[in-house]
Parts: C-alpha cells; sequence; structure tokens
C-alpha cells in the first residue's frame, strides 16, 4: 500500500466528500470576498445604523402628527388631537412588540 504525500498548496488526500466539503466552503468565502470588493455586501452593523435612523426618523415624523395636524385642522379640539396621539402610540407600541 502506498500512502501519497501531500501535494504543495493542496490539503492531504482523504475521502472525496471531505475534499468536495472544503472546496465548497473555499468558493463560498472567495464568492463573499468578492461580494464585498465589489461592493455587494454590506457589514451587518451599517445596516442595523442605517434601519434605526429610518425608524427614529419614522417615530419622530408619526408623533410630530397630532402638532401639525392642529395647525392644519383648526377645528379639532383638544380631544380629538389627543385621541390621534394614543392612536399613532399604540400603532407605534405595537410595531415596536413585533406588529402584534
Amino acid at each position: 500500500m502506498t500512502i501519497e504525500a501531500p501535494r504543495r498548496g493542496r490539503p492531504p488526500t482523504g475521502s472525496a466528500s471531505a475534499r468536495d466539503a472544503l472546496l465548497t466552503e473555499q468558493v463560498l468565502m472567495y464568492r463573499a470576498k468578492r461580494q464585498k470588493l465589489e461592493g455587494a455586501l454590506i457589514p451587518v452593523a451599517e445596516v442595523q445604523s442605517g434601519w434605526r435612523q429610518i425608524c427614529t426618523a419614522t417615530r419622530a415624523a408619526m408623533l410630530a402628527l397630532p402638532t401639525r395636524l392642529a395647525a392644519r385642522l383648526p377645528h379639532l379640539n383638544a380631544a380629538d388631537l389627543k385621541t390621534i396621539e394614543d392612536e399613532i402610540r399604540q400603532a407605534l407600541e405595537q410595531l415596536a412588540e413585533g406588529g402584534r
């Protein structure tokens, strides 16, 4: 029985499935590196930060609605504006809880 010496730059020979798994993993890594270099991949922290900013701006705009409506619709009384504010806050709370 002959034992094949590992070739330079290549992993030692083993089972075909282990080699296939290694090659698949290497292809995935190289593909991800290439996509990152091409700008197709964005770091998770960057995406999270962007969505945080969008959500914060949306929340601020929604909470400003009662004041804006009071200026544009002078016939609304304090009870009407309070009802609008309560509904907006309730909707925002439901969204914060996962849309329930």
